[in-house]
């Protein structure tokens, strides 16, 4: 027989915290090698200060035996955030200040490089008469105005979620988030996911803007409940910024949708 939720649905396969994110599956007879392999540490990492409140990073790419999945970015010793690109601007610090970064690489099975030589850079002095430019951001959560979805998105009872909480979804459902711009631009555009062990480690996350579209694939094993860096994009405010999360495979993988962000850059 089966145990039912409190809808009265059969539960079938292991649970998610106040979600089912779990279908049935089969042990495979034989299993796979596991990679070992770290990918080799980032190399060339320089800092630039751009203005009062933002570095811009860079560095030459790592290369792996199966392939470089992102980075992870340092300030000092903490974890500020994950790009697949080999940049990286960081943003809100404060005028006349010194920050040194360093940057790590990780691959699909989730190997992590050492960290790079550090490069570090001091943000620009405030003019007296003027006061300090702070980014403009826009974000959109989950379940607010500007989100569209299609098939089926469940509350997920995942940890570290941005606001109350995320959704997961799967068997070709798509999830939408829509920003209104103040202005015509270029932004920077991150997204934020909860971690679970049946997400996808190849998540579609496609970005529509002023020069077409792009799809970033990420993995939604590694780097939950943070801001994650898709990419620098141009807008047109009269037509918004627009991030689409596809969900194509079926049950026992999920697919996270939480939140995305619009920083204002120029």
């Amino acid at each position: 027989g089966y145990d039912y939720d409190a809808d009265g649905n059969p539960i079938v396969g292991a649970p998610d915290i106040g979600a089912y994110e779990y279908g049935s599956s089969t042990a495979s007879p034989t299993s796979p090698s596991k990679d070992n392999t770290a990918p080799s540490v980032p190399t060339g990492l320089t800092a630039a200060a751009v203005s009062t409140s933002e570095i811009n990073l860079a560095w030459k790419a790592s290369t792996d035996n199966a392939g470089v999945s992102g980075y992870k970015v340092y300030r000092g010793t903490t974890l500020i955030a994950t790009t697949t690109t080999t940049s990286y601007g960081d943003i809100g610090l404060t005028a006349s200040t010194s920050y040194t970064y360093k940057v790590s690489a990780f691959d699909t099975a989730g190997n992590v490089s050492g960290q790079s030589v550090a490069a570090s850079a001091t943000t620009k002095t405030a003019s007296a008469t003027s006061p300090v430019p702070s980014p403009t951001e826009i974000i959109v959560d989950n379940n607010s105005s500007g989100t569209s979805y299609s098939g089926t998105w469940s509350v997920s009872g995942a940890k570290n979620p941005y606001g109350t909480n995320s959704l997961y979804g799967r068997s070709g459902s798509t999830y939408s988030w829509k920003a209104g711009l103040p202005k015509t631009g270029t932004y920077k555009v991150y997204i934020w996911w909860t971690e679970y062990s049946s997400r996808s480690t190849n998540a579609p996350v496609t970005v529509n803007y002023s020069g077409g579209t792009k799809t970033i694939n990420v993995n939604q094993q590694l780097n939950g409940g943070q801001w994650n860096y898709l990419g620098t994009f141009s807008f047109d405010a009269s037509k918004g910024g627009t991030v689409k999360l596809s969900a194509p495979d079926a049950s026992p993988t999920s697919y996270s949708a939480d939140a995305v962000m619009f920083v204002l850059s120029s």
